[in-house]
């Protein structure tokens, strides 16, 4: 007799015969210092396509009973480890705080990663005091690394990931690199594993489609923007689709769009949706972020964790229990991101008909008037952009009606199709060609870029603040300023050059400053250039030395363009050189070129509460018979931080919520999601009663609400708890908790050191 538990097993094995995977080759982890460890996947032999930079996120670590480090140390590994590719040696905890999520190791402890590259970068929280980390290199000391930066983007409610290089330079190959903190806490966020190659490089490897098996022999090299047996590449980019066929390596071109179409032209035929961004998406429970706002008139900016994409504002507000985004008077929104169109959903204020005015790029496309009547509208902005990073502002002009903003839909080039015998390996984007802009704007980005904001990834070392955003600012983002004599900024990426979006102000006195690549102060090779806004500005080539002889009164918008670097990890560092007060530099982003770029996704169970990982050049379509052969039903989860309070007061339970607490990141096959949060919170205002307010929301709409009455007495907890399950679409969805809190003078709070969690199931 067969039991249903065979059944499942018996399609199970059916499904891996006649399916779609790669076999994932395994072997003993090279140079491991840990005993009894599992063995890794065999990266030399996976037949994956690679060029340029893999991020890789490290979100939660769980302990390894059966493997022991040195001395008995405790093992533990991330929970997304698909590959055992990292080892954590030593007490390591899942630390949440004003820092983010991240992996924590007393001192003492280490971390070793096996990789199949040419170098390494950790993606790291500031590290007071520069703190020396012993680096090996296969089981060889590589010398050592001090991390280390100015806490201007410590404490912010979010992850700094700082950029720092751990190796490069090396041959194309399988390493295994630990690092070791013999006195500090050992804390990163996840690492970036490079392939410094101008050409696609294919693993060999083998792969199974419908029963019939499909093997690379060798090493495969091409070029990433030639020999398509599908599609022509213009010079505006285009996506990519690598593939197996017939025991060769083939490629599928979808080009972008030979021209850019506005408004009512736009068309997104040759295009898809990328992602769908709500506006609450963009915050961390700060003030000046979007998570806060409410009624009245303010200025907001924030940078998800992939740090490209942004969205800003000047004079709006929240409205409709907080769910839209309002632009007041002569109010601007921008939107940062990286694709080839884009879209935006109203909702319109019945009062009257409103008119907004559009900009991408600094350039205006004209008007569009949004009619009374209609609800929930979307209109399309722009497509066919040539594929990188654009900047499209919309200006409220009527006075009459309020444009309501809720979410941006993103685009970019369609897939391409493939062969039916073919077996997906790899998805990625073709950047445009590469076009200085004229214009000195920070609006006025350049074709052929991709944009990392100034609040994310740098490493500041000095005195450094954080300028706030205004009307007086067009493009109503914030930057990142000193006035420190010796300060630094510094910036590691992969690619070819790049274009250092600063400012000068000549407060005190002539402003001077100096640039390095590399470290080297000669810039000839690289056509070094500045662009400023008030004509003051100038860089001598052989030495690196900017110069401003404008008066006290002048402030300029600069550029700095480097361009002709040999494609590669490089590192540019700005520094202030004049005394201190005398000058003050802003920095507010630098422009990567880069030839390819795949903005990837978190997986499904994300941990924490990023969606995009950022900075990825090859995105990885294989399956996998291991991990797709169980359907297991998707789940995610995030831990609150032990700090938070509110003194605003609301009308709870209505969706009037004014901060975000937490996010959850899933993504679903289309069956409904059941969400759970729990929380312990009090009154820390003696003889003060208030009612605290939860709200949960799905894709930036309420599905669920609870208020809890607080007792009047300081100190005194309440456990809140909600719990909902919400039918969705398959895809990525966002799962936030937003609180607060109504009634008289009390301060809710939540309790120090307790733990709030938010847990997302696909039923």
């Amino acid at each position: 007799m067969v039991r249903p538990a065979q059944l499942g097993h018996l399609a199970q094995a059916a499904e891996l015969q006649f399916g779609t995977f790669v076999d994932l080759p395994k072997i003993a982890a090279p140079f491991t210092s840990v005993t009894n460890r599992a063995q890794c996947t065999d990266f030399s032999s996976d037949l994956r396509p690679r060029m340029g930079v893999e991020r890789i996120m490290v979100q939660q670590v769980r302990e390894l009973e059966d493997e022991v480090g040195p001395a008995g140390l405790q093992v533990y590994a991330p929970v997304n480890d698909t590959h055992n590719q990292i080892r954590m040696i030593g007490t390591w905890t899942n630390s949440v705080s004003l820092n983010g999520a991240r992996a924590e190791g007393l001192a003492g402890s280490s971390v070793e990663i096996t990789f199949y590259g040419t170098g390494l970068n950790l993606l790291c929280i500031r590290y007071s005091g520069s703190p020396t980390f012993d680096v090996t290199l296969n089981g060889v000391s590589a010398g050592t690394m001090t991390p280390a930066s100015d806490g201007v983007l410590s404490s912010r409610g979010y992850g700094a990931n700082h950029v720092v290089s751990v190796v490069s330079g090396l041959t194309l190959g399988l390493y295994t690199v630990k690092l070791t903190s013999a006195s500090v806490v050992l804390s990163f966020y996840g690492f970036e594993v490079l392939n410094e190659s101008t050409s696609l490089k294919t693993t060999p490897g083998s792969a199974f489609k419908g029963g019939k098996k499909g093997a690379l022999a060798a090493l495969d090299t091409q070029t990433y923007n030639t020999d398509f047996e599908s599609g022509l590449l213009g010079n505006r980019g285009g996506r990519v689709v690598v593939y197996l066929q017939d025991g060769e390596i083939k490629k599928a071109l979808t080009p972008t769009n030979g021209a850019q179409a506005n408004l009512t032209s736009a068309d997104h035929t040759n295009e898809e949706i990328t992602r769908v961004y709500n506006f609450r998406e963009f915050g961390a429970g700060r003030s000046d972020d979007f998570s806060t706002i409410v009624s009245g008139s303010t200025h907001k900016a924030y940078t998800l964790d992939d740090g490209t994409t942004t969205l800003s504002g000047s004079s709006i507000s929240g409205a409709n229990a907080a769910l839209e985004l309002l632009v007041n008077g002569t109010g601007k929104v921008h939107f940062t991101f990286v694709g080839t169109g884009l879209d935006l959903i109203f909702d319109v204020d019945a009062a009257g008909t409103n008119v907004v005015e559009y900009f991408v790029d600094n350039v205006s496309i004209g008007q569009y008037t949004n009619p009374a009547t209609d609800f929930s509208r979307v209109v399309k902005v722009v497509s066919g952009l040539p594929y990188g990073t654009h900047v499209v502002t919309a200006v409220r002009i009527s006075a009459t009606a309020t444009p309501s903003i809720r979410s941006f839909v993103t685009y970019g080039p369609k897939k391409p199709t493939i062969p039916t015998d073919a077996i997906e390996l790899a998805d990625y984007n073709i950047v445009a060609d590469f076009v200085a802009s004229t214009v000195i704007d920070d609006e006025a980005i350049a074709t052929g870029v991709i944009r990392k904001n100034s609040f994310r990834e740098f490493v500041y070392v000095g005195t450094w603040g954080v300028s706030g955003i205004g009307t007086a600012n067009p493009y109503a983002t914030q930057v990142v300023r000193t006035s420190t004599l010796n300060s630094s900024a510094e910036y590691t990426f992969v690619g070819t050059g790049c274009d250092i979006r600063w400012a000068h102000f000549n407060t005190g006195g002539s402003f001077t400053g100096a640039v390095t690549v590399d470290g080297a102060s000669n810039l000839t090779a690289y056509s070094p250039l500045i662009s400023s806004s008030d004509g003051t500005c100038s860089i001598t080539a052989a030495t690196g030395v900017i110069t401003s002889t404008g008066s006290t009164t002048n402030n300029g918008t600069d550029h700095l363009r480097l361009t002709g670097l040999p494609y590669g990890k490089h590192t540019v560092k700005i520094t202030k050189t004049s005394a201190n007060g005398v000058g003050i530099m802003d920095i507010a982003a630098i422009d990567i070129i880069v030839p390819v770029y795949s903005p990837t996704q978190s997986l499904p169970g994300s941990l924490n509460s990023y969606v995009e990982v950022g900075s990825n050049s090859i995105g990885d379509s294989r399956l996998f018979a291991e991990s797709d052969a169980v359907d297991i039903p998707n789940w995610a989860q995030a831990e609150g931080q032990g700090a938070g309070s509110t003194t605003v007061d609301i009308a709870v339970g209505t969706g009037g919520i004014p901060a975000t607490d937490m996010t959850c990141v899933v993504k679903t096959s289309g069956k409904p999601i059941e969400i759970h949060f729990t929380a312990a919170y009090t009154n820390t205002v003696t003889g003060a009663s208030g009612d605290a307010g939860f709200n949960i929301m799905v894709d930036g709409v309420w599905v669920r609400s609870s208020v809890f009455i607080d007792s009047a007495q300081a100190g005194y907890y309440m456990l809140a708890s909600l719990h909902c399950i919400v039918p969705v679409s398959a895809g990525v969805h966002i799962v936030q908790v937003y609180w607060g809190k109504s009634g008289a003078a009390a301060t809710i709070a939540f309790v120090q050191g307790g733990t709030r969690l938010l847990t997302v199931k696909e039923l």
